[in-house]
């Protein structure tokens, strides 16, 4: 899932539909300025990944964006996230500032 949130236009492409129901590629694209083929190839990718759903309408592929995979994804982020408010705003560990300094 986080794969086909890396690009950009995959992004865009839910951002797009974040606050539409099914909507034809075309439209997607059209909207976007994405070409057909590279728009099927992140479509591809997004569905596979679960963020998007498709129905069809006789010819034509229709997509919505399927919220169910990135509220997974913000609560294991959310519970990644260190409790204590120092812990987040602290030196990481292995922070080269945590070293002994050269006598």
């Amino acid at each position: 899932m986080f794969a086909a949130l890396a690009h950009r236009s995959r992004r865009d492409i839910l951002r797009h539909l974040r606050s539409r129901d099914f909507v034809r590629a075309g439209d997607i694209g059209d909207a976007l300025g994405i070409g057909p083929s590279t728009l099927s190839g992140h479509l591809r990718m997004l569905r596979a990944a679960g963020l998007v759903e498709t129905r069809r309408r006789g010819t034509e592929i229709q997509y919505r964006l399927q919220m169910t995979v990135l509220d997974e994804a913000i609560l294991l982020l959310h519970g990644l996230r260190p409790e204590r408010a120092d812990a987040a705003t602290g030196p990481h560990p292995t922070d080269p500032r945590d070293r002994p300094a050269r006598e």
